[in-house]
């Protein structure tokens, strides 16, 4: 999560001077978030620009969407799986360093062809749950809420770790394309160039942009570190007062 961000945009209420209710029709709401996004793909420290479907695609937020699934060769082959959802015309899964082949190979989700709604892609223990002993790519399964509509496995990444340290977790990844009707909940995050600091970066980002994503009724409202923020899920989650109380332990054997 280093160097990875949440832009936060707001929309200014009715009653602010600078609301405009034209600005409110769908088609210029989107296209102005189209504009948003085309910002911050030009800002010259920003690697790449993603969008997460809601706040559950974000392990470092503490939420959690689960789904079950089971291939559909053979219904007894069932796995629970965290499901994330993401934009496939931006770039979700580099922002976030995604990868397969045990880490030896970054994806993108330009990496892939999103045009049929059913490509998929799943993690190394859905694979292996669902097509033990054998390659799930080409493969498709269904979610056990909505039996019979098919999706099929384009492509296995590696497992990753959820806001629980403990252990690493299964993924299904659910590609969308958005528009005029389905812009709600959506989080748009970044990442970084390496060589800037995050504190400039920060201080550079609300400086340039500020009025740059002044667009429309939008706003820049906020910029937030996604690896603070994972910090503080792991605080709230009980894995900083672990350490804690096992160092305090320690140091009570000690003396």
């Amino acid at each position: 999560l280093r160097n990875t961000y949440m832009v936060n945009i707001g929309t200014f209420p009715k009653n602010h001077e600078s609301f405009r209710e034209e600005n409110e029709e769908a088609v210029i709401k989107y296209e102005n978030y189209r504009r948003i996004i085309n910002q911050l793909k030009a800002n010259p420290d920003i690697e790449t620009v993603g969008i997460a479907s809601n706040h559950t695609s974000l392990s470092a937020l503490g939420s959690l969407y689960e789904g079950r699934y089971r291939s559909v060769e053979d219904t007894t082959l069932i796995a629970e799986s965290q499901i994330i959802g993401f934009v496939a015309d931006e770039d979700y899964l580099k922002v976030f360093h995604h990868s397969k082949d045990n880490g030896k190979t970054l994806v993108s989700t330009k990496d892939y062809d999103w045009n049929d709604p059913s490509h998929i892609l799943i993690s190394r223990m859905i694979a292996d749950r669902l097509f033990p002993g054998e390659s799930a790519i080409g493969k498709r399964i269904e979610h056990m809420d909505n039996p019979g509509y098919q999706l099929r496995v384009i492509d296995v990444l590696d497992d990753i770790k959820h806001y629980n340290y403990l252990r690493p977790y299964g993924v299904v990844y659910h590609p969308e394309r958005i528009n005029e009707t389905s812009l709600g909940g959506k989080i748009i995050t970044v990442r970084s160039k390496e060589n800037t600091p995050p504190a400039q970066f920060i201080e550079q980002f609300k400086k340039d942009m500020s009025s740059n994503l002044l667009i429309g009724n939008y706003y820049l409202a906020g910029l937030s570190s996604l690896s603070q923020m994972a910090e503080d899920t792991d605080y709230r989650a009980g894995k900083t007062n672990e350490v804690r109380m096992r160092t305090a332990l320690l140091l009570f054997l000690l003396i």
